[in-house]
């Protein structure tokens, strides 16, 4: 990151010639150091790219790239902004049958949960929970309780973290979170 750093403006110019799994790092480590100028030049430069049809990013990556996208109008304040990306992102017919749009729709629970929009935060994990998708098992159940605690309903909360350690008994968030419930 460094390096990176010390070199951004010899890194803009030529970002198309490197491959897009460091350039969606470099955009990682930029939604995490919050630096709003650079955030905006490389996510401009990206989605401006993934729309050309000689594109290199795949499906999966150009969802990634929304998700980020999603996570700076979440950083700058912007929560319908980015409940409105993510929504647009999961309903995408482009992204149908892949696994990753999914934390599309895990992202907007988060949004709508720290808006204190509770209900349609557990109307979207009942959305999510209808697809019955084994991988997201936990992540569902996690985030309902996130929901619950938020909503100072740490019954429900913990009958949720008792159910995802049950599964899995060294599940991390889930065991620091009981500690919390």
């Amino acid at each position: 990151w460094t390096l990176l750093d010390e070199n951004w403006d010899r890194f803009m110019p030529l970002h198309r010639e490197l491959t897009v799994e460091y350039l969606m790092w470099a955009l990682q480590r930029t939604v995490y150091s919050r630096d709003g100028e650079r955030q905006e030049a490389l996510v401009k430069a990206l989605m401006d790219w993934a729309t050309e049809t000689s594109t290199p990013l795949s499906l999966t990556q150009r969802i990634e790239l929304e998700l980020l996208y999603g996570d700076i109008a979440v950083q700058r304040g912007l929560l319908k902004e980015a409940r409105e990306l993510y929504t647009r992102t999961y309903r995408a017919e482009a992204y149908q049958g892949l696994l990753a749009r999914y934390r599309a729709l895990l992202r907007r629970v988060r949004v709508e949960r720290i808006a204190k929009h509770f209900d349609a935060a557990l109307e979207s994990l009942a959305e999510l929970e209808l697809e019955r998708i084994p991988e997201l098992w936990a992540s569902l159940h996690y985030s309902r309780a996130e929901v619950y605690y938020d909503m100072e309903e740490y019954e429900d909360a913990a009958d949720e973290v008792e159910a995802i350690l049950a599964r899995d008994p060294t599940h991390a968030e889930a065991k620091i979170m009981q500690g919390k419930v």
